[in-house]
Parts: structure tokens; sequence; C-alpha cells
């Protein structure tokens, strides 16, 4: 069955010595596994770039076959900033560990899509992975809700405590005013509450490990 719709390139793994296996996050279908046979030619598709999506499927396999993917405004992709890639990397591989095979989601795809408009050249990119880590918890559906007066973090429990006797931790305090969409300075506070969210997401999303791209992202808030 042939299929099209648009998606966010989030993962490649190797598939066999002619194919490789695409994950793309789509408007339609939500995140979906397509088999690639690529050409010598054939350009690296970009981490959470958007593309046009010409596909096979066959009812009996959770993949399909990719025809062809065109890139949206790749105009976008023509200079090479490292911190731009670097975030990149990192949502992608948020969002291949958090999500189900083609199940459809278009609040989440919307979140995509509008964060990919904020991470452009004159963003302030230490602000950035919280802001999507935020948007994404919502689209999750585990977004804790802020607390007036907040001094600790439940992790287990997925909340925002005020206990007069503690004073708050920098991260914990960040992470209160990012709840309530407030802006904050300060990389140190924004960094530990990055650490927090992902402590949180990988208490509450079976084998979800982002340590890798978690490490790069720390080179942001030096």
């Amino acid at each position: 069955m042939n299929n099209t719709t648009t998606g966010f390139f989030i993962h490649k793994a190797k598939h066999s010595t002619k194919a490789v296996l695409c994950s793309f996050f789509t408007e339609d279908f939500g995140k979906i596994d397509l088999t690639f046979f690529h050409a010598k030619k054939q350009r690296e598709f970009i981490p959470f770039a958007l593309y046009e999506l010409e596909f096979i499927t066959q009812p009996t396999y959770n993949t399909g076959t990719l025809k062809r993917a065109t890139l949206i405004n790749s105009q976008l992709h023509h200079d090479f900033n490292p911190l731009i890639s670097a975030i990149s990397f990192f949502v992608c591989d948020v969002v291949f560990q958090s999500t189900m095979h083609k199940h459809k989601d278009a609040p989440a795809f919307l979140a995509l899509h509008n964060f990919s408009v904020k991470l452009n050249p004159n963003a302030a990119f230490y602000q950035l992975p919280c802001v999507f880590l935020i948007d994404w918890m919502k689209c999750l559906g585990i977004i804790p809700e802020a607390v007036d007066n907040a001094t600790e973090f439940n992790i287990a429990e997925g909340t925002m405590v005020c206990n007069p006797r503690i004073i708050s931790p920098p991260g914990v305090t960040t992470l209160n005013l990012l709840l309530q969409n407030k802006t904050v300075q300060g990389r140190q506070g924004i960094k530990e509450a990055f650490d927090l969210i992902l402590a949180y997401l990988a208490y509450h999303i079976p084998n979800f490990n982002v340590n890798k791209t978690r490490t790069i992202i720390h080179e942001i808030f030096v």
C-alpha cells in the first residue's frame, strides 16, 4: 500500500548490507520505521529535519519500505551550526525512546514542529533543551504541576513539594519556574533542572536512557 506523509527524521540503524532502518515521527502515523535501500550517492538524513515521505507498507509487517524522502525547507539546513546539531540529536534521541510505534499523536507532531521553529541561530541555546522537555512532557501526559514556593521535586510521584524547612536547590527552583512558563536566567539552575527532568523521564519511561546525548547537551551550559 502506497502512503505519503511528512515526518521528522529521528533515528537510523543498520538493517542489512544494503539497507538501513530509518525512523520518522510523522504527521499521519506517529513514529514509523521504514527500510531504506540507499544509493551510494544518497545524502545522509539530517537529524530532526522535516521530510516529505513516500513509502510502501505491508499489513503483515511492522515496517515499510521508503521510496522517497524529500527535505522540506532545505535552506534551514544550509549552514552547519554545532549547537543546533547537538540539540537536534538530543531531541531525536528523546522522541525515539519515548514514543510507541504507529501511535498517531497530532499534538506531539505539532509540538515538534513548533520547537523546530524555535531552534534557530538567534535562539538562547542553553534554554532550549529544557523548553523542549517541558513541551514534550505535556505531550506524554506526565508533566508535573508547579507549586508556589516549591523546595523539592519528588521524582517517583512527579510532584513539586513545598517544605519551609528546606532551602530550594537551583534546579528545583528553575524547574518550578519553567513549569509555569516563566523566563529563567542562570545556566547552572537550568542545567540542574535539565538533569532533574531526565531523571524523572528515566524513572517513568521503561528503558529510557539518553546519557550519550545528555553529555553533549551539558557542553551548552558551560
